[in-house]
């Protein structure tokens, strides 16, 4: 994968702070790591990312994620390999990709249930 542009060195640090903040919250909130890294593919997807799509299926390979939770990603409400907090999950990592209007926002934050493997619940 060829870099095209080097966002660390050209980019504005304050938002990539907050990003790497965000990021470094989620993995120390002990969620599983599968789910965790689907949701980084599935964002990763739907900004249009290729060196972020290649890094983050790479990690879900590394976790032996079966191959069809993987490659049906970006069609995970048609398939059939995904649990309902999956899809809770994924819908929510969607939502705050896409920033839709806040009333889509507040369902799909409602439907959310806990990610984390301890029990604890999101926000």
């Amino acid at each position: 994968m060829t870099l095209r542009l080097d966002y660390l060195k050209h980019a504005d640090p304050l938002p990539l702070h907050a990003l790497t903040a965000i990021s470094g919250y989620l993995h120390e909130s002990d969620p599983d790591p599968q789910l965790l890294s689907l949701m980084e593919l599935r964002a990763s997807q739907l900004n249009g990312c290729a060196y972020c799509i290649d890094m983050h299926g790479k990690d879900l390979l590394e976790l032996e994620t079966p191959l069809p939770r993987i490659l049906l990603l970006s069609a995970w409400r048609e398939a059939n390999v995904y649990s309902p907090a999956e899809r809770a999950a994924l819908a929510w990592t969607e939502a705050v990709t896409q920033l839709p209007d806040g009333e889509i926002l507040d369902r799909c934050y409602g439907e959310l249930p806990s990610i984390s493997r301890r029990g604890r619940s999101p926000g």
